[in-house]
């Protein structure tokens, strides 16, 4: 099983992936926006992985809700979804 499979599996929509322990958090209790998706959607897409990125893009489309009682950075979570990947930070 893949990397993109085992945070697929354990944190689709949760803001951070904790692959020893298999879970995804939250950054409030108010529930994730999904920055993990939003995070590994370049990535997944510069490695070929298509079906991983329909199925990631689908969550987005039908899930990503910013309708949260929380704080959350919206701003660093449209950077994350819109700049090159040459850019990332790793």
């Amino acid at each position: 099983m893949t990397y993109v499979e085992c945070t697929e599996r354990d944190a689709m929509g949760d803001d951070n992936y904790h692959p020893i322990s298999k879970t995804g958090t939250n950054l409030t209790d108010a529930g994730g926006i999904g920055y993990t998706v939003i995070d590994s959607l370049d990535t997944i897409q510069l490695m070929g992985l298509d079906s991983e990125y329909a199925r990631a893009r689908k969550w987005i489309a039908n899930s990503l809700s910013f309708d949260r009682d929380g704080n959350f950075d919206t701003f660093e979570a449209s950077l994350l979804g819109s700049r090159p990947a040459d850019t990332r930070r790793f």
